[in-house]
């Protein structure tokens, strides 16, 4: 994989979710870019997909988007994610759809969303995240190649990947900000920078491999050298998401921001801790303080 190839997938896999992505007729399409170290040798795409009537019979939409890679000249084969649990509800279960030039198969919604699950099936894992609201610059996507391809004497780096989820759609409207604790209504990607492995001794390492990769990677040019090390929300980012906590981030006074936003939803749940559990009883290492 060259960076020049690396670079023409990374942004066209964005700017579908950049413009494309926007419209309806696409929303109930998911997908993830799975992006592993060079030294698992992994690379690929799995997606979810139905109509807006809840049903799969118009695949077209699926077909469109796998088109744009025709030119990488793709294989099918096993999601990075899948597990070796038998699908277990109906005979329509992995059935071959019919339509389209592209292998799909029909599962049941419950096989589907938790087959997958992730995990990683290991006892130590860290996880960073980051939300973008534009597609990968150039400058992005050859720091990303860098960091995907750069050894460690002594780390082994087998078992981390960054997935790039697709967001947006109808997920990005603005009145949901006023119903949720999440705030981040307007990205058309969702980043998980992941790592797993099963020793302990090897925290040091691994720890350190992410972090350098996460801080020279929200260093560069789009980024407020008040905030680098950072997606801090602004034209391009939209900060980090809760469900993924990293207490890396608790080096920064502005943390808080970075998973919600500066639009005062953090001193709104400030107000609910208070009145509901002023004691403090629940909570950890990144819950919302008083």
């Amino acid at each position: 994989m060259t960076e020049e190839r690396f670079t023409t997938i990374l942004t066209t896999y964005g700017n579908y979710w950049a413009t494309r992505g926007k419209d309806p007729d696409t929303y109930g399409l998911f997908v993830i870019l799975d992006i592993s170290h060079a030294s698992s040798k992994r690379f690929g795409l799995s997606l979810q997909f139905c109509n807006p009537d809840g049903t799969c019979q118009d695949v077209r939409v699926v077909n469109e988007f796998l088109d744009l890679f025709s030119s990488c000249k793709p294989t099918s084969g096993t999601p990075a994610l899948s597990t070796d649990r038998p699908v277990a509800h109906g005979p329509s279960a992995d059935e071959a759809c019919a339509e389209g030039q592209h292998p799909m198969f029909r599962r049941t919604y419950i096989d589907a969303t938790i087959g997958g699950g992730g995990g990683g099936g290991s006892g130590r894992a860290k996880y960073k995240s980051a939300h973008m609201r534009t597609n990968f610059t150039s400058e992005e996507a050859k720091c990303i190649y860098k960091h995907m391809t750069r050894d460690v004497p002594g780390v082994d780096l087998r078992g981390f990947y960054m997935a790039v989820d697709s967001y947006g759609g109808a997920v990005n409207q603005s009145h949901l900000v006023e119903e949720t604790s999440i705030w981040q209504r307007a990205s058309i990607m969702k980043l998980q920078f992941q790592s797993y492995w099963q020793n302990a001794e090897d925290d040091a390492g691994r720890l350190k491999w992410l972090r350098d990769f996460y801080s020279d990677l929200y260093s560069n040019s789009k980024v407020n050298p008040r905030y680098a090390s950072t997606p801090y929300p602004g034209e391009h980012y939209e900060g980090c998401y809760i469900n993924y906590p990293d207490s890396d981030m608790l080096a920064y006074p502005f943390w808080p921001q970075l998973y919600y936003g500066d639009q005062g939803l953090y001193p709104f749940l400030q107000s609910v801790k208070r009145h509901y559990d002023p004691n403090n009883i629940f909570h950890h290492a990144m819950s919302v303080r008083l």
